[in-house]
């Protein structure tokens, strides 16, 4: 975070901890493993898996810039952290000031600012999403580029459908197989109160650990039969990976 009643503001890189009571109520907040930078406007993410717990802490800005970075700690029995790591599996740009939650196995991130160099990049429609891989050390992401040939460039983030309309400074929240992106800023910059929704099901399913992607309608303009259909995939890992078309 930042603390505005510094002059000139000062960006923070503290970490705090506190315990959550049977009512709801936070214990005192102590400070545990600071971040790598000082660093606001990012998005923290929990991953709360069956062997091991990690927080990510992705995007955001210092005073001067934005960053692409990824930075990831597991979290101990005892609610401390350990030291941060900065992951391979960086953002293929720039972002802050974006949404982001994590559902079903993966980590989606919506809109935000996509650079605070260059203002005209704007603010983003984008919907990124990574697979969480608890089993990687460096990435700790899935890393789809493993043992796939050299040429291979898809790394850890893909982009899936677009919002509607762009947004930054929004809220994002994640209910069963449905996110939700709320209010926030759009292009102009004007406040919105809008609430758009998706879905990690259907066309979504592209990015889910297992699913059925229904792809638009084939109109082929004339009666006409179909003898053969060609498609491409990156299929890094066959012994984990399948893919059927019908």
């Amino acid at each position: 975070g930042w603390d505005s009643k510094s002059y000139p503001d000062v960006v923070l890189d503290k970490v705090y901890r506190a315990s959550i009571g049977a009512s709801g109520a936070l214990g005192e907040l102590v400070e545990t493993s600071p971040l790598p930078e000082p660093l606001y406007g990012g998005v923290a993410i929990v991953y709360d898996g069956v062997i091991i717990d990690t927080l990510y802490l992705i995007g955001g800005r210092n005073s001067i810039t934005s960053t692409y970075k990824v930075y990831f700690a597991d979290i101990l029995e005892n609610g401390e952290l350990t030291s941060w790591t900065l992951s391979e599996g960086n953002l293929p740009l720039h972002l802050y000031g974006h949404g982001g939650v994590y559902l079903r196995g993966e980590i989606i991130l919506t809109g935000g600012y996509a650079n605070a160099i260059n203002l005209s990049d704007g603010i983003s429609s984008t919907v990124k999403a990574a697979l969480v891989d608890p089993d990687n050390t460096t990435f700790r992401l899935y890393d789809w580029c493993q043992d796939a040939p050299p040429d291979c460039t898809i790394g850890a983030w893909q982009t899936g459908a677009l919002l509607p309309e762009v947004r930054a400074l929004h809220g994002a929240v994640a209910v069963g197989n449905y996110l939700y992106v709320l209010g926030g800023q759009d292009g102009d910059p004007d406040v919105r109160d809008t609430i758009y929704v998706g879905s990690v099901d259907g066309a979504g399913a592209v990015y889910a650990p297992q699913g059925t992607y229904l792809s638009d309608e084939i109109y082929l303009g004339q009666e006409a039969k179909l003898l053969e259909l060609e498609w491409d995939t990156t299929t890094s890992r066959p012994d984990e990976m399948g893919l059927t078309m019908q």
